[in-house]
């Protein structure tokens, strides 16, 4: 009778893994709630951080500069809503 010798494998994601790798993928995972939550200077900082672990990363650096959009493209609206507002004041204030 022959005896057959099996080798367990373990599974891909029970691998040992870098701190580094930890870090990156805990900082992308708190990156996405924070876009859920629209806080997109903290998503910038999870961005800047894992780009600090993992310079040039193209995804990062696009992630980085969409965020930085948003936040300016934010921030353009809210002015235009104060304008909206100051105007809406003076046409009371005149009549």
């Amino acid at each position: 009778m022959q005896i057959m010798e099996t080798r367990w494998s373990l599974p891909e994601f029970l691998n040992k893994v870098a701190d580094e790798e930890i870090l990156i993928r805990l900082l992308r995972n708190l990156r996405c709630s924070y876009i859920e939550s629209y806080s997109y200077d903290k998503a910038i900082r999870c961005t800047e951080l894992a780009l600090a672990l993992e310079p040039n990363t193209p995804e990062e650096i696009r992630d980085k500069g969409n965020f930085r959009g948003k936040i300016l493209h934010y921030e353009k609206h809210l002015s235009i809503l104060k304008l909206i507002q100051i105007q809406r004041m003076w046409i009371l204030f005149w009549n």
